[in-house]
């Protein structure tokens, strides 16, 4: 069970939906764009760096904002579960202050950090 109460959890739960509620436009407007079209011829290989550089970029912003939503997806079915707010590493408790600054959050801080050390790319 999660230590963290009902009012807490609505905060957070609002700042969940708030988040979604403004990356949802972002990756919908991404998906919808259609691709640059093959055919086209381009004018010069700057051109063609362009289209390229655009098109990793848009990818990127995607890949970015589909990560986002399903964190947020994750973070909804811990509060259903009441795993909400433990670390998934060493089981205590993730500070409100640290959910509060990111809800998403699935680790306490110092696990976090050694994950990071880690895992670091």
């Amino acid at each position: 069970m999660t230590h963290l109460d009902r009012e807490q959890l609505a905060a957070l739960g609002e700042r969940l939906d708030r988040r979604e509620r403004e990356l949802d436009p972002l990756y919908q407007q991404g998906r919808d764009r259609p691709s640059p079209n093959p055919l086209r011829e381009p004018q010069d290989l700057a051109d063609t760096a362009e289209g390229v550089n655009e098109e990793r970029d848009r990818a990127a912003l995607q890949q970015h904002y589909r990560g986002e939503l399903d964190d947020i997806a994750r973070a909804r079915e811990r509060m259903a579960s009441g795993e909400y707010g433990v670390c998934d590493d060493c089981g205590l408790e993730i500070p409100y202050e640290r959910l509060l600054a990111n809800p998403t959050a699935t680790r306490c801080a110092p696990c976090q950090a050694r994950h990071e050390r880690t895992f670091a790319v």
